[in-house]
């Protein structure tokens, strides 16, 4: 987790819960069943798996989340993770902290 994740009382949040887009902010399996979806991710070697969808966009959650809720390979973690910033997500607490003041 990078330096300010190491605080969250949330942590791990936003690797259990999130949605993927590619090509112009289109969501990943907008449309498609589960069994392209998986396709899709196992293509691309992504440690993540489907876990509903709603409206015809599915939601993720990532199988390297570990108990403690840390990752469990962090360093080996797919760009789309080390991509993410800090409070970008709205169930960040780190980010509800910031906004506060």
């Amino acid at each position: 987790m990078g330096k300010s994740c190491k605080d969250c009382l949330n942590r791990g949040k936003c690797c259990e819960r999130f949605w993927l887009k590619y090509m112009k902010g289109r969501h990943v399996g907008r449309g498609k069943d589960r069994a392209w979806v998986l396709e899709w991710l196992r293509e691309r070697k992504l440690p993540f798996y489907p876990r509903n969808r709603r409206y015809g966009v599915w939601c993720f959650g990532c199988l390297w989340l570990a108990r403690d809720r840390r990752c469990e390979y962090y360093g080996k973690r797919p760009a789309v993770c080390k991509d993410v910033k800090v409070g970008s997500m709205p169930y960040c607490k780190f980010a509800a902290r910031t906004r506060k003041g």
